[in-house]
């Protein structure tokens, strides 16, 4: 399914399993977790989609182009987390359908995932589009 995905949004874990899952590695002993995430990246986008890699409070990583595209978190006093990373995904696809470049894009994702921490439930503090990209 990769080859016609356009875009894939996993978690780490996810991004990991699934690069696994499709290249047939397995990991051996004690792996640097952060190179083993961009060869998952690398592995991924090779596979024909653009994966989007939501890392909670490391932000978010991505692999376009030949080049790793990485935007940090934003500082958030967390009261609940149900629906960031679907709050996450709702910001990347609005910014992307809106023509931003992906950079841009990733940092109005992890804007609206982190906003939506800001009170409890999925959709109580989902940011409106001008909170998100101010």
């Amino acid at each position: 399914m990769l080859p016609v995905t356009d875009v894939l949004l996993p978690n780490e874990n996810e991004a990991l399993a699934i690069a696994r899952a499709v290249s047939g590695a397995g990991t051996d002993g004690e792996v640097d977790q952060g190179a083993e995430l961009e060869r998952a990246v690398k592995e991924l986008a090779a596979r024909g989609t653009l994966p989007v890699v939501k890392r909670g409070e490391r932000g978010a990583l991505a692999f376009a182009d030949g080049e790793f595209v990485e935007v940090p978190a934003r500082p958030a006093t967390v009261v609940d987390a149900v629906g960031a990373g679907d709050s996450f995904n709702a910001g990347l696809l609005a910014a992307l359908l809106r023509g931003l470049p992906l950079s841009r894009s990733m940092s109005v994702a992890v804007t609206c995932g982190t906003l939506s921490t800001r009170a409890a439930g999925g959709t109580a503090a989902q940011p409106t589009w001008e909170e998100a990209t101010s």
